[in-house]
């Protein structure tokens, strides 16, 4: 599999942009995505986000996550893919992923798109669990689960990986 990693102030800002057009959903799920923030609350204003993330971006940063998860998933691609098959027939070749400071810890768009927040506990966690989203998508639209019963199947297949995580 690979892992084609992208990062920039723009994939930044397009992050808060859409967390924000979601944020009441994600409140009444329980996520806490992370916001610029000022006196507590999430800033609004477009001009003054787009300054703050080009204030706060520093690819090195970005540059050194993206380094560590592709030395770690090529410890346990093997794994992963043996995992894969057991869960889907149509498993990505490859996998874009914007790496990202806002937001929830990670967000999946289909067929091979990957989000994820370098600001979580656990990326590597993350990256893997948006994965599995991504091939169970298809059941999932199918048997019409709702957004706890997906998590929950995701996380049932997390657990195989428990030796891993």
């Amino acid at each position: 599999m690979q892992l084609n990693f992208k990062f920039s102030p723009e994939i930044d800002f397009q992050r808060i942009q859409s967390t924000l057009k979601k944020l009441d959903w994600y409140t009444a799920n329980g996520y806490k995505p992370r916001l610029p923030r000022k006196n507590s609350e999430p800033i609004l204003d477009e001009v003054q986000l787009l300054k703050i993330v080009k204030n706060e971006y520093n690819p090195k940063e970005y540059e050194e996550i993206q380094k560590k998860l592709k030395s770690e998933f090529v410890k346990i691609e093997s794994d992963l893919l043996n995992l894969f098959k057991e869960i889907s027939k149509k498993i990505p070749f490859e996998f874009d992923i914007s790496l990202t400071k806002y937001g929830t810890g990670g967000s999946y768009n289909l067929s091979n798109q990957i989000i994820l927040n370098i600001k979580g506990k656990n990326p590597l966690r993350t990256l893997v669990h948006e994965m599995i989203h991504l091939l169970l998508e298809e059941k999932v639209q199918k048997e019409k689960l709702s957004h706890l019963e997906k998590e929950a199947l995701v996380e049932s297949h997390m657990e195989k990986l428990s030796i891993i995580f």
